[in-house]
């Protein structure tokens, strides 16, 4: 979790530029520049089966465990929607596609009912385009990185839908 560290060197650009992870992070950005080599792998260290395996088990353990209904996220994101629609802008929320072992894990910790009632609460505040919805995209292992993420050639096609989708 990244997170605090990113909030704390975020309030100061002195705490940034002087922050340990920004100076690390630009070295291996100017190395990699200069001798072409990649530095750091966005690759995991082991099998795509076994990456596959810990996502659902310890990663998805350490979000879903901890779970708690966000009410002063979803107060903040009514301000949101109140300052959109003050201001004349639209607003479209976006749910990403998971694949289907990743969603039938919201019963593993008795989540489905909420997160019914999180798209439901996105969908009284606005237009919801979701794409977590069970189906060929979401059933072929071969369309996602891990169970969370996508792959680039499903970011394209989703790219091109969510144009055609926003258009006026």
């Amino acid at each position: 979790n990244r997170f605090p560290t990113a909030r704390q060197v975020s309030r100061h650009f002195l705490s940034y530029y002087l922050s340990p992870l920004v100076i690390k992070a630009s070295l291996m950005n100017i190395l990699t520049a200069m001798t072409g080599h990649q530095f750091v792998s966005e690759t995991p260290d082991m099998s795509r089966e076994e990456f596959w395996e810990h996502q659902l088990g310890p990663g998805t353990a350490m979000y879903y465990d901890r779970w708690s209904r966000p009410t002063v996220l979803m107060s903040r994101l009514e301000e949101v929607v109140r300052y959109c629609a003050d201001h004349d802008i639209r607003l479209v929320f976006w749910i990403p596609p998971t694949h289907d072992d990743l969603q039938a894990k919201l019963s593993d910790y008795s989540l489905e009912e909420e997160y019914a009632r999180y798209k439901q609460d996105l969908a009284r505040l606005g237009v919801v385009l979701d794409y977590d919805q069970r189906g060929e995209l979401t059933a072929n292992a071969a369309n996602f990185n891990d169970p969370y993420h996508f792959t680039d050639e499903v970011a394209r096609q989703l790219a091109a839908d969510l144009v055609q989708a926003l258009a006026p």
